[in-house]
């Protein structure tokens, strides 16, 4: 049991342990209770292949196996894609060349598991070869989640579709997306000045629009979107649809995404005008109608007066 003792004293090197050198039970316990798999190996066939010597309890449970199923047995049997995985090269320089290395994140796959490990690979004055890892699938996935999370936020935030802005305390604005501030009529100069703040947009009558924002903030952290009006730079005036939401432990910070309804207006403006003529041009024909048949009448009155058969047959 040796080997335990060199393992426990490469990866914990503290002159405090040196007294439980002679304990073998010790080490053994320790080995068994660390949260990191650990593997040890003895070469064979001069280091072409690698037979477990011993494999702790995490290991065990990271790879699902039971530690008798796997004592002596060859890695390269025990786990299938360990040359594809890349492990085994590691192994066989650590072994000839004493020197430790780090096999950084990867993913191993064979019929059986797979996931993401971690190692750490070294060898001992006894010869052996000792992988210390740590299974970072967990990790590994919530990194690839948030990757791609932050992989759409950035499409939308590079996008023209919608105006979005990072502000602080006060409602100074302290980033903001170029839709923001074609929108606003500001520049990246403001931001950097810190020159753009919710007060300095907002018109008087819609002041009080900001504090009710604020409080909505704080007791639900996201403020409903509503219709105002932004001031722009040149003193026009912007419809915008703004919404807002606060981070999570930080209510004086957060982001704000704006749409501007200028186009909708506009739109709802045309339309309306366009219903307007065709309602004056309705009435006109309507009017129109009425007085031909006002005088078709009278023709026909003023025929009967003479004695005469009416030119326009019956009308209602």
């Amino acid at each position: 049991m040796s080997f335990l003792k060199e393992l426990f004293l490469k990866i914990y090197p503290d002159s405090e342990i040196k007294e439980l050198r002679s304990s073998t039970a010790i080490f053994k316990g320790l080995f068994n209770v660390m949260s990191s798999g650990v593997a040890i190996y003895e070469p064979v066939n001069r280091g072409s292949d690698f037979v477990f010597k011993d494999f702790n309890d995490a290991g065990c449970r990271i790879e699902k196996v039971r530690r008798e199923d796997v004592i002596g047995r060859r890695v390269t049997d025990v786990f299938p894609g360990v040359e594809k995985f890349g492990l085994l090269d590691v192994l066989r320089r650590v072994w000839k060349t004493g020197q430790a290395e780090v096999f950084p994140v990867k993913e191993y796959k064979d019929e059986r598991i797979s996931g993401w490990r971690e190692n750490h690979v070294f060898k001992l004055p006894t010869g052996e070869v000792v992988a210390v890892y740590d299974d970072v699938t967990d990790r590994k996935c919530t990194e690839e989640i948030l990757e791609r999370s932050t992989h759409r936020f950035r499409r939308i935030y590079d996008s023209k579709m919608i105006g979005i802005a990072f502000w602080k305390e006060g409602g100074i604005i302290t980033d903001a997306n170029d839709a923001f501030l074609k929108m606003t009529g500001r520049t990246r100069e403001d931001l950097r000045q810190d020159l753009i703040s919710w007060s300095e947009m907002t018109p008087e009558e819609a002041a009080h629009l900001d504090p009710e924002s604020i409080k909505q903030m704080k007791e639900t952290g996201v403020c409903e979107p509503f219709e105002r009006e932004y001031i722009r730079r040149d003193g026009t005036r912007v419809p915008i649809l703004i919404g807002a939401a606060s981070f999570k432990d930080e209510e004086e910070c957060g982001v704000t995404y704006v749409i501007d309804l200028s186009t909708r207006r506009r739109v709802s403006a045309e339309l309306k005008e366009r219903i307007e003529e065709i309602e004056r041009l309705n009435t006109f024909m309507v009017d129109r109608e009425h007085r031909i048949l006002e005088m078709k009448q009278e023709v026909n009155k003023l025929l009967a007066e003479l004695g005469r058969p009416p030119k326009y047959g019956t009308m209602l």
